[in-house]
């Protein structure tokens, strides 16, 4: 995640990182390694991302979830962090983990256009590096075209917010956890904001009001360098309330004891739909995993995995691709991977 537990340290690792990768960073083959076998171990390392297949049943489809770690994070915290592949296992999806750029296989970041890292520095072209992802991933296991969906934290939350947007053709629905639309990479910089969907993707935003790294309302980094700025969860609402033609003022419900508090807007198609999840008192961390498993025992947000709520959302949306008519999805034909 953007947030780190000794930030001295790892600013002194994005100072080395940048002053080494002054050259611009380019994504080389995916270079696609051997499928592990479904049990024990049953994540596969692709070489630029890991794979977490669903139980297979022979030539059916499945949907696939696209996570995106945070900065100086990587695909297995994320998978351990987000609890999905254990969700997976159980609802039957795919779970592909991309890993971000970076130095010598450390200090990993996404290019979401105004953070972060040498990946933004850059301007390595991750949009084109998902749609790459995506296709590998179609290409072993059987995927349900319709169904392809994508979840971030942090750096890779902000990742979501523009791949939503610049990716919204094959995208069902997507969730953004403590993660922003824009902001300005330094002091003085311009604003940079996700450009707007060419077609409505359904969203769901989950963020702690005590986030330090990505505040509520906006602004400074505390942890940040150079000045940098986020915007805020409004800003992140209103631009996919507009995108999508979702009405206003939204539906609210006040959830566990008021840490949790869940605000939805619609509008006249299911794609319209955008929640928000505003988590009370919560910091830059997913809401989930050792995160809420170590809380203590009268905290009433104990044991909770944002992860239970993601998937619900997924399972409401498809994205038939153009020109399929009905969005029949067509059998797959190729065997459950050995």
């Amino acid at each position: 995640m953007l947030a780190w537990r000794n930030g001295g340290i790892a600013l002194a690792l994005v100072a080395l990182c940048a002053a080494a990768c002054s050259a611009p960073l380019t994504r080389g083959p995916l270079g696609l390694g051997t499928l592990l076998p479904h049990g024990d171990d049953s994540t596969a390392a692709w070489g630029e991302y890991r794979l977490h297949p669903a139980p297979c049943e022979p030539h059916e489809p499945r949907p696939l979830v696209v996570a995106f770690h945070g900065a100086f994070s990587s695909p297995a915290e994320m998978e351990v962090e987000s609890g999905l592949s254990r969700l997976a296992d159980r609802e039957g999806f795919h779970v592909a983990y991309p890993y971000g750029s970076g130095f010598l296989g450390l200090l990993q970041h996404w290019n979401s256009g105004h953070c972060c890292g040498p990946a933004q520095e850059n301007g390595v072209d991750d949009v084109a590096f998902t749609r790459r992802v995506i296709a590998a991933v179609r290409d072993e296991v059987a995927v349900d075209p319709s169904r392809i969906y994508l979840v971030g934290m942090s750096n890779g939350g902000m990742m979501v917010h523009r791949l939503a947007s610049e990716l919204s053709d094959i995208v069902a629905a997507a969730a953004a956890v403590s993660g922003t639309i824009g902001g300005r990479p330094s002091e003085g910089a311009e604003v940079w904001r996700v450009p707007p969907p060419r077609r409505a993707v359904p969203m769901l935003l989950i963020h702690g009001d005590a986030d330090e790294i990505v505040p509520w309302d906006g602004g400074v980094d505390a942890f940040g360098s150079q000045g940098r700025t986020f915007l805020g969860v409004d800003d992140a609402v209103e631009f996919w309330r507009v995108a999508n033609h979702a009405v206003g003022p939204g539906a609210s419900h006040v959830l566990l004891g008021g840490r949790l508090s869940r605000t939805r807007w619609e509008g006249d198609t299911p794609d319209a739909e955008v929640v928000l999840y505003r988590v009370a008192g919560w910091p830059h961390a997913w809401p989930g995993g050792e995160y809420t498993r170590d809380l203590p025992l009268e905290d009433v947000l104990l044991g909770y995995e944002a992860a239970d709520v993601i998937w619900p959302f997924f399972v409401g949306h498809t994205r038939p691709p153009r020109g399929t008519g009905d969005g029949a999805v067509v059998p797959d034909l190729r065997p459950c991977p050995r």
